[in-house]
C-alpha cells in the first residue's frame, strides 16, 4: 500500500495504491452480488482501510438497487469509528452498540444500556450472601454474559442439549473457585437473576448482553433488517453472540463481511474465527500479511512474542496471521530496560524522551502504561518532562492537538494509533498480568496481556523501548534476546522472569530434538535405500534410475525440513546459553523444572569457535573418507579429531575429557577398549561419561540393537555431526 500526493483540478489529494492482495479483496467485493467475506489480516496491513473501501463498493451497489438498500459499517470503539469515517467516502461508520440500538428501535424496541458494576448496591444483600468481593462478582457476571448463558439448568433447543450455568465448563479466571453444581454458583446465579429483573423492570439491557438479547428476540419471531450489506471491522473484539446478532440485522446473511486479527483480541472475549458461525466457502476468505508500519526489527520482536501463544497451543495455528514486513527503516533493535525502582525508571525514560525530542524534532513520541498500578509512573514522567520544558499531552478518545509531538496514554487506548517512538513502561510482575502465577485464571489473563503487549509494540514505527522496575513481567522474557538490546540498570537479579522461561525452553528443546531425530532417521533410511537401489544389477526388472530419482526427491524434501528444524534448534540452544549469561544459576533452574530437559542437563554452546568434534574408537571409515564426510557438511580438517582404538588402549586418560569444553564441542563414541586409564573404577568409558555428564562435552554413543557399541559408519557419522552442538551452532551463526 502506497500513499502519494496528486493534483486534481488544482487541489492536492491523496492517492492510495493498493497491493495485489488488497486489490483482490476490493475486486471481489465489486464483482459479487452476495458476500460472506472474511478478511484476516496481520498487524498494520491496512485492514481498516480495506473495510472502508469495501463499504464504499457496497454503497455503489445500493445506489443502483434503490433507497431501501443501505450499507452498515460498524466497529467496536469510538476511536476505530472515527478512523473509519476519515477513510470512507459514502458510508458513515458507527459502533456496534449504537447500530444495535437503531436496529432495535426499527423493531419498535426502545431500550437503554446499563452496566452491572454501576448498580451493585441494588443487589447488595445477594452479593454479600456469596461471600465474594465486588471485583470477583463483577468478573463472574461478565463471564456469564460473554458466554451467552441464559439458564441455570440444562435445556434443549431443536433436539440439542445446551448446558446451563450450573453444569457448564468454567474456563479462565474463576475456574477453580466456581465448581460445577456448587453452592457458590447457585448464589451467583441469584445475583444474575436479580440484575436481569432490575433491567427488565427499568427497560434496560446490559451493555454486554445486547448480542444475546437480539439473538433471543429472533427466536420469538422475524426481525426487520436494518441494512442490505454489513461490514464489520475489528471483529476480534466482539463476542460470539454479538457476531451472530449482526447476521440478524441484514436482509441477506450472505452479505456479512468480517475483518480482523485474532492477535489483537485484547478484551478476553475468547474470539475465534470458527466461533463466528459464519460459513466461508472457498474463495471468500482473504489473507493480508504485508505490514506497512513497523520497522523490521520491531515487527520481528512483536511477532516472536505473539507466536508463544500459538506455540503453547492456546489457539490453532491457522488462526495466526504471519507478517511480511514492507518497511525498510533501520533504526536499531528495540530496547529492553531493567531498573531497581520506579524513580530510576522515570528518570531514565524521561531523559531518553528528551534526547529523542532534541535529536528528531519532527518525530512523535508516546509513553504508554498498563493500568492504575503504573499510572503514577507515567504521570511522574509527564511531570518531569514538563519541568524541563517538554509538554506531554494525555490522549483521550484519540484526539491529539496538531503540532504536539509527545503524548501519553494507556496501552488499551493506544490501539489504532501509531507513533515514531514508543516507550512501554511498568511492564512488571503482577501488572502484566496482574495475577500471581498460582492465582486462578492466570494463564487466560497472561494470554490476553501478551496480545495487549503485542498491540502496544506494534504502535511503534521506528523505535521501541520496553521497561520494568523491580521484578519484570515474564512477558519480557518472551522477547527474543537476539532481536533486542538488553540494558540492565538493576543491582538485583533483574532477570528473574527469564528463570521461568526454562520450563518453556525445556519443552521446546525436547520437541525440537525429537523432530530432529525423526527427520534424521528418515534421511539415514533413505540413504540406505539409495545404496540398495544402486547395488541392483543392470538387468533388474525395476528401473533403478526412476527409483533413485523418486527416493532422492524425498531426501531433498526431508533435508529442507531438517534445515528448518536445525535453525530452530540452534536458536533454542543459543537462547539457553544466553540465559546462563544473565546470571541465572542453571542447576537451580534445572531443579525447578524437574525432568523437562531429561538427557539435556546443561546448556549448550559453552565452547569457543575453534573447539573440535572428537571421535573416540573404531569407525570403519578411511581417513580420507572421514575428511570427505566432514567437508560435505562444511567443516575443515581442523574442526575434528580422531582417537583410534589403539590410541585409547595405550596411553589415553579419560580424565582429560572432564572440563574439556575449551577443546571439544562434541564427543562421538564408537567401540572403545573396555578398560581405559582414568575411568575411576567404572565398567566402561560410557559409564564414566554418564557419571560426569555435567562436566564433559555433549556425547553421542553409537549402539547396536543389543546395546553393544558398534563401529561408526559414514551415514552414522553424518547423523552424529548433524546432531552435534558444533553443527547446530555453525548453522545458527550462518
Amino acid at each position: 500500500m502506497t500513499v502519494k500526493a496528486v493534483e486534481r483540478n488544482n487541489v492536492m489529494e491523496q492517492e492510495i495504491i493498493l497491493t495485489e492482495d488488497q486489490q483482490s479483496v476490493i475486486d471481489f467485493a465489486a464483482k459479487q452480488d452476495t458476500h460472506s467475506m472474511r478478511v484476516q489480516g496481520a498487524a498494520e496491513t491496512g485492514k481498516t482501510l480495506i473495510a472502508a473501501l469495501i463499504a464504499d463498493e457496497f454503497a455503489l451497489k445500493t445506489d443502483l438497487l434503490g433507497s431501501n438498500n443501505t450499507v452498515g459499517l460498524i466497529t467496536y470503539t469510538n476511536t476505530a469509528k472515527e478512523e473509519l469515517n476519515r477513510l470512507t467516502k459514502n458510508v458513515t461508520a458507527t459502533t456496534y452498540h449504537k447500530f444495535a440500538k437503531t436496529f432495535l428501535r426499527k423493531n419498535s424496541i426502545d431500550l437503554s444500556y446499563d452496566v452491572f458494576s454501576s448498580n451493585l448496591n441494588e443487589f447488595r444483600e445477594e452479593i454479600n450472601d456469596t461471600g465474594l468481593n465486588d471485583n470477583i462478582i463483577c468478573d463472574e457476571i461478565d463471564w456469564i454474559f460473554t458466554k451467552g448463558i441464559k439458564h441455570y439448568e440444562d435445556y434443549t433447543i431443536g433436539g440439542k442439549t445446551i448446558q446451563g450455568y450450573g453444569t457448564c465448563e468454567r474456563t479462565g479466571r474463576g475456574e477453580n473457585r466456581f465448581q460445577k453444581n456448587s453452592q457458590i454458583r447457585e448464589k451467583v446465579w441469584r445475583v444474575f437473576e436479580r440484575y436481569n429483573e432490575f433491567c427488565a423492570d427499568n427497560n434496560k439491557v446490559d451493555f454486554r448482553d445486547v448480542g444475546n438479547y437480539i439473538c433471543g428476540l429472533s427466536l420469538n419471531g422475524e426481525l426487520e433488517p436494518i441494512c442490505t450489506y454489513l461490514v464489520v471491522d475489528e471483529v476480534q473484539d466482539f463476542s460470539e453472540n454479538e457476531i451472530k446478532s449482526m447476521s440478524l440485522m441484514i436482509s441477506n446473511k450472505k452479505n456479512l463481511t468480517l475483518i480482523g486479527d485474532l492477535a489483537q483480541s485484547i478484551h478476553q472475549k475468547l474470539f475465534s474465527w470458527k466461533k463466528t458461525g459464519i460459513s466461508m466457502s472457498k474463495g471468500k476468505s482473504f489473507l493480508l500479511t504485508k505490514n506497512f508500519r513497523n520497522s523490521k526489527e520491531i515487527a520481528c520482536v512483536a511477532e516472536c512474542l505473539l507466536k508463544n501463544e500459538y506455540r503453547l497451543k492456546e489457539h490453532p495455528l491457522d488462526e495466526y496471521t504471519p507478517m511480511d514486513i514492507a518497511s525498510e527503516d533501520d533504526c536499531g533493535k528495540p530496547e529492553v530496560l531493567f531498573f531497581d525502582s520506579d524513580d530510576e525508571e522515570i528518570a531514565h525514560v524521561s531523559a531518553r524522551i528528551k534526547e529523542l525530542r532534541d535529536q528528531y524534532p519532527e518525530e512523535s513520541i508516546c509513553f504508554l502504561y498498563r493500568s492504575k498500578k503504573t499510572y503514577s509512573t507515567a504521570r511522574k514522567i509527564s511531570y518531569l518532562l514538563r519541568d524541563i520544558g517538554y509538554e506531554a499531552e494525555y490522549i483521550k478518545d484519540h484526539e491529539r492537538t496538531p503540532g504536539q509531538k509527545i503524548f501519553w496514554t494507556t496501552m488499551t487506548n493506544a490501539k489504532g494509533l501509531e507513533f515514531d517512538n514508543v516507550f512501554a513502561v511498568g511492564i512488571n510482575e503482577k501488572v502484566m498480568p496482574e495475577l500471581a502465577e498460582e492465582d486462578d485464571g492466570y494463564n487466560a489473563k497472561l494470554n490476553a496481556e501478551r496480545r495487549l503487549l503485542f498491540v502496544t509494540m506494534t504502535r511503534a514505527k521506528k523505535r521501541l523501548f520496553l521497561s520494568s522496575s523491580g521484578t519484570p513481567s515474564i512477558l519480557l522474557a518472551e522477547t527474543n534476546p537476539f532481536l533486542v538490546t538488553i540494558d540492565s540498570y538493576s543491582t538485583a537479579d533483574s532477570t528473574e522472569a527469564y528463570r521461568k522461561q526454562w520450563m518453556l525452553l525445556g519443552e521446546r528443546r525436547k520437541t525440537t530434538r525429537t523432530e530432529f531425530e525423526k527427520t534424521n532417521a528418515k534421511i539415514s533410511g533413505i540413504e540406505k535405500e539409495i545404496e540398495e537401489i544402486s547395488e541392483q544389477p543392470d538387468d533388474s526388472a525395476i528401473s533403478t534410475d526412476a527409483l533413485l530419482t523418486e527416493v532422492q526427491e524425498r531426501k531433498l524434501r526431508l533435508e529442507a525440513l531438517l534445515e528448518k528444524v536445525e535453525i530452530e534448534l540452534g536458536k533454542v540452544e543459543e537462547y539457553a546459553q544466553w540465559l546462563c549469561g544473565q546470571q541465572i544459576d542453571y542447576g537451580e533452574a534445572l531443579q525447578d523444572q524437574g525432568e523437562v530437559l531429561e538427557e539435556e542437563e546443561r546448556p549448550q554452546f559453552l565452547f569457543p569457535d575453534n573447539a573440535k568434534m572428537l571421535i573416540l574408537g573404531e569407525t570403519g571409515i578411511k581417513d580420507n573418507d572421514m575428511h570427505s564426510v566432514f567437508k560435505e557438511l562444511k567443516f575443515n580438517r581442523d574442526s575434528w579429531e580422531h582417537k583410534k582404538y589403539e590410541d585409547l588402549k595405550k596411553n589415553y586418560n579419560a580424565q582429560n575429557l572432564i572440563g574439556s569444553y575449551l577443546s571439544y564441542s562434541d564427543l562421538f563414541i564408537g567401540p572403545v577398549p573396555h578398560k581405559i586409564k582414568g575411568t575411576e573404577g567404572e565398567n566402561s568409558l560410557v559409564e564414566f561419561l554418564e557419571k560426569h555428564r555435567d562436566d564433559v562435552p555433549k556425547f553421542q554413543v553409537n549402539k547396536g540393537n543389543d546395546g553393544s557399541l558398534v563401529r561408526i559408519s559414514k551415514s552414522k557419522l553424518k547423523e552424529m555431526i548433524r546432531y552435534s552442538d558444533k553443527y547446530a551452532h555453525m548453522r545458527n551463526m550462518n
